[in-house]
């Protein structure tokens, strides 16, 4: 098994390089399950349509055992799901239920190191998490007795770090006028090496930072990938400094990378163009037994 590093959640990191990115690995929510697909609270709008991310897990007893995840693309959407949406007054509103018209882009199976994409597929950008992001089930099987006593832990050195990002997000973004936060990346400096892209990233969330909207291009992407499989053939693991134009001083986070060619590199296992209906059929076996 390949060890996972440490990954903070962080909007502008997703902005610089992960959109249209695949989840490779997701530890899930500590001592909780899922009964089938959760879905993550993180909805990437692209040129070319909508990425939307989907996990099973059992978490419970500290089984850490992680079904799969699986990255989706609805392909022309202009808009977000109503995960990510809010409305004229400013209300965010949620249906957890599944949505149709979506392509399959990337099933991760973490138990087994492996990587199922889809004919075509336009995953460039791999990422590993080792922090949960926000979700929802429409029934997690872990809080059917919820209304016991309450023993909340204080928070862990990584949830506080965590929690720190998103307020310096927060921080550094100006507002628009649909009350979204908006952000100018101009490069990342990458374990000293320096990702210029092409053109400034544009790049803008709302305030719970669950949606991103950027002009990055597949073009844009496939020179992310490139620089990755140059200068760090086996992926990369550590700290990113971010500069965004008009703030003085960086953003550094902690990040994990890879791209489908660092992916093969590393060791892990990756099947190519597999067919509709194999990525039908995985499915369909991770639904009748969620947890591998």
């Amino acid at each position: 098994m390949i060890k996972r590093w440490a990954f903070l959640s962080f909007t502008l990191a997703l902005g610089l390089l992960l959109l249209g990115c695949g989840i490779a690995f997701y530890p899930g929510q500590p001592a909780m399950v899922t009964n089938g697909f959760s879905k993550l609270e993180l909805e990437d709008l692209e040129f070319d349509g909508l990425y939307v991310y989907e996990v099973s897990y059992d978490n419970r007893g500290g089984k850490k055992n992680v079904g799969a995840i699986v990255t989706k693309r609805y392909a022309k959407a202009q808009t977000y799901t109503s995960n990510a949406r809010t409305n004229a007054d400013g209300t965010l509103y949620r249906n957890k239920s599944a949505y149709e018209g979506a392509t399959v882009e990337l099933i991760s199976l973490p138990s087994l190191n492996q990587l199922i994409f889809s004919p075509n597929s336009s995953i460039a950008i791999l990422i590993d998490y080792d922090v949960s992001l926000d979700e929802q089930d429409d029934r997690n099987l872990a809080e059917e007795k919820i209304f016991g006593p309450m023993n909340l832990a204080p928070l862990s050195r990584a949830a506080r770090e965590s929690k720190l990002s998103r307020w310096q997000i927060l921080r550094a973004g100006q507002m628009g006028p649909l009350g979204t936060l908006a952000y100018d990346i101009v490069s990342a400096d990458i374990a000293g090496k320096v990702f210029t892209p092409s053109q400034m990233v544009k790049v803008e969330t709302n305030l719970l930072q669950s949606s991103i909207k950027s002009n990055i291009t597949s073009e844009m992407r496939v020179e992310a990938a490139k620089f990755l499989e140059t200068h760090f053939p086996k992926g990369y693991k550590g700290m990113v400094k971010l500069f965004l134009k008009g703030v003085a001083s960086p953003m550094t986070i902690r990040v994990g990378l890879h791209t489908i060619k660092t992916a093969e590199s590393s060791g892990q296992h990756v099947t190519r163009n597999a067919s509709p209906e194999r990525m039908q059929d995985i499915l369909d076996q991770i639904a009748a037994k969620p947890f591998l």
